[in-house]
């Protein structure tokens, strides 16, 4: 008998020190603890009750005591950048339409015979004609290592100066320089909106068209529709 009980006092012994024992007391332990907590924080527990009391004090907001103005800049803020946003946006649509529009591709070459022939098309008088010239201005001249000059006003008896259009063409028959109611086009960055016969001319002069002088104003008719030259 005392050999068995020594046995066991050794098996325990061992036991004890491998520290078995101790780990599962702690975990034991732990589980107990978690389930105490886990039952006193219940919602319908004493203190989950006082916890709930609490927490809903907490969110008692007095609203007439907001700050308003501050609440209000807020939305304003909000709005404002949903407002740059579609702003931003409709720009963007606006400038690719009117860069479409600019951009569109004009002939390869022109002769001036046609340019005159849409220029009286682009500004004949509507109705009657009473006080309105009947025909239009046009100069063309010759300079120089054949650099032609051309001048072009919807009022008949203007100086070359005077025109509003006036096309500077070189000896390839491109177009290096562009005035379109006082603007030089090639030297102005925002010439504003364009219509029209000036619109056209415009991407002709963008895209290089080549001009080809077949006349002047002695052969090329300059005459509105319905009068006699």
């Amino acid at each position: 008998m005392e050999q068995l009980q020594q046995i066991v006092s050794d098996s325990f012994a061992k036991i004890v020190s491998s520290g078995v024992i101790e780990a599962a007391i702690e975990k034991k332990l732990t589980e107990t603890i978690n389930s105490i907590l886990d039952s006193e924080l219940r919602s319908y527990s004493d203190f989950g009750k006082q916890l709930g009391a609490q927490v809903k004090s907490a969110l008692n907001v007095d609203f007439a005591n907001l700050q308003l103005p501050g609440y209000n800049d807020l939305i304003l803020s909000i709005v404002r950048k949903q407002v740059n946003a579609l702003v931003a946006k409709s720009a963007a649509l606006h400038v690719e339409e009117q860069m479409t529009v600019l951009l569109a591709s004009p002939p390869a070459e022109i002769k001036l015979s046609k340019l005159v022939a849409d220029f009286i098309e682009a500004n004949k008088p509507d109705g009657c004609a009473c006080g309105d010239s009947d025909h239009i201005s046009l100069l063309v001249e010759k300079s120089d290592y054949d650099y032609c000059h051309i001048y072009m006003d919807k009022d008949a008896g203007k100086s070359r100066y005077s025109c509003d259009i006036q096309v500077h063409v070189n000896t390839d028959g491109r177009v290096y320089s562009l005035k379109i109611d006082d603007k030089e086009i090639g030297k102005s960055l925002f010439v504003g909106p364009m219509y029209g016969f000036d619109l056209d001319l415009f991407q002709m002069y963008a895209a290089g068209t080549k001009l080809i002088v077949d006349g002047d104003e002695h052969s090329i008719d300059t005459y509105y529709p319905g009068h006699d030259n």
